[in-house]
């Protein structure tokens, strides 16, 4: 992980798939927690009236890579521009801390499960996507290439995942009529070398491209 049955504008529901080789049934709702004020010295539990002293703060280099078995996936937000789309992902972390950096690797699969090998998947900054968005024509089937030239960002530092803690990365393309159909996406966190995600989430692909963002912080 994702895409938008219908192309409609939406607010999708987190709906959460679980990160790892071992599940492949019905992957279970997760509540996202809120997380406290990161300037505040103490804590105060709903449970017991009384301080608790907050734990160190962790440096992103004393923590291990993060594992598929503790990274959960949350569809958290899609967005259209006429025939353009942007859906944003999110890994949120059920253990330790640990850390992530880089671009998830996704697969579009067709009604068979074989890959579409015709749409190139490219990687891109945030910025570049969220400009190929916005400069859509409103209401065009089809629009110029979302991109051209060498686009790739540039690798980031590591982002720090707390437990409970979230990172995202987002997805654009642009559909239209008699342009690639595929059924399911396959994905897998970067840096993670663990059988992929399947969501069964079917989407219509023109331009024979993809565009991915690499993780960062969740802002939300």
């Amino acid at each position: 992980m994702l895409l938008l049955a219908g192309c409609n504008d939406a607010q999708l529901s987190p709906t959460a798939y679980r990160i790892a080789p071992s599940q492949q049934g019905e992957a279970d709702s997760h509540q996202r927690r809120n997380v406290a004020n990161p300037n505040a010295p103490f804590t105060m539990p709903a449970s017991a009236p009384k301080l608790v002293a907050r734990q160190p703060l962790l440096d992103v280099d004393d923590v291990p890579p993060c594992a598929a078995t503790q990274l959960n996936l949350f569809e958290t937000r899609a967005e259209a521009n006429g025939s353009r789309h942007r859906l944003q992902l999110t890994l949120q972390n059920a253990g330790d801390a640990c850390r992530l950096r880089g671009f998830p690797a996704i697969a579009l699969l067709a009604a068979d499960s074989s890959v579409l090998g015709s749409i190139e998947i490219r990687r891109v900054s945030e910025g570049v996507l969220a400009a190929s968005l916005s400069t859509a024509p409103q209401g065009a089937a089809t629009s110029a290439s979302l991109v051209s030239g060498e686009v790739e960002a540039a690798p980031s530092p590591y982002v720090l995942l707390v437990p409970n803690g979230a990172a995202s990365f987002q997805l654009g393309w642009t559909s239209g009529p008699s342009c690639t159909m595929a059924s399911r996406i396959a994905i897998s966190a970067p840096g993670i070398p663990s059988s992929p995600v399947i969501i069964p989430r079917p989407l219509t692909v023109c331009e024979h491209q993809v565009l991915i963002t690499e993780v960062a912080a969740d802002r939300d």
